[in-house]
């Protein structure tokens, strides 16, 4: 009845919670949110200095040389880079982020002792220190891993970064607030850290109608909106208790 009453004030129908149940939902492989659009055509005419800060505006690979053929890895959105030159159709950047220090140290954080990945490196070249240089070394307090802050200056295609993560929030949040409220009222950002809305979102966004590259930036956002940035007192998930969590 809390449902129905809740589903009737905001005049939806059977099938804006149920749908895929009794008929399969449509195959949207290969769809993209047209809201990336805008930011693409804004980071193609974006000017851009050299040692000056930037962010991507979509996921793309990484490459060891000017050419871009030797393929290293791959970058996702929202993530910082320093511009260090431009050369023809490709632009050199400086990563500087965080690992954890065990196996090959492929995946890089964007914050120490959070896993916010900005950058997947293949494996034969996490460890190679000619790419690779280990600025620091620190261990989280709360697992006991040690992790390293790691620097590496490889290349991307040009026109691909803006100098502002804030329009990259906005269709995150846009995208958050109209996918997540269908069922019932989204969990706040802050309520959150950000090493727990991986899982709260994994169990969220398959009820959604959400691309996967919007899943991803969505995601981001929520990690980089959490409580370990939020200097609010959290609020209180009434209408889902089910869905709070506390800091380790």
């Amino acid at each position: 009845q809390v449902a129905m009453r809740n589903a009737a004030a905001r005049n939806q129908s059977c099938m804006d919670c149920h749908k895929g149940i009794a008929h399969q939902l449509p195959d949207l492989k290969g769809a993209r949110n047209p809201a990336f659009d805008t930011l693409v055509s804004s980071a193609a005419g974006q000017g851009v200095s050299t040692g000056k800060d930037y962010f991507t505006v979509v996921p793309q690979d990484l490459f060891a040389d000017a050419e871009l053929k030797n393929k290293v890895g791959a970058i996702e959105v929202a993530s910082r880079v320093k511009v260090l030159e431009t050369r023809g159709e490709a632009q050199q950047v400086e990563l500087t982020l965080w690992r954890k220090a065990k196996g090959y140290g492929r995946v890089w954080y964007g914050e120490f002792g959070l896993n916010i990945t900005n950058a997947v490196l293949n494996k034969d070249v996490a460890q190679k220190p000619e790419l690779v240089k280990v600025i620091a070394s620190k261990e989280d307090p709360v697992t006991g891993l040690e992790w390293q802050q790691v620097q590496a200056k490889l290349w991307i295609k040009k026109g691909s970064l803006i100098d502002s993560v804030e329009p990259i929030w906005t269709i995150a949040r846009a995208s958050y607030t109209q996918s997540c409220s269908v069922c019932h009222r989204q969990p706040i950002e802050s309520n959150h850290d950000a090493n727990s809305w991986p899982g709260l979102f994994g169990g969220m966004v398959g009820f959604t109608s959400m691309d996967g590259d919007t899943a991803k930036v969505v995601l981001k956002y929520l990690q980089s909106h959490s409580s370990d940035f939020s200097k609010k007192p959290q609020a209180t998930d009434a209408a889902d208790p089910s869905l709070q969590t506390a800091r380790p």
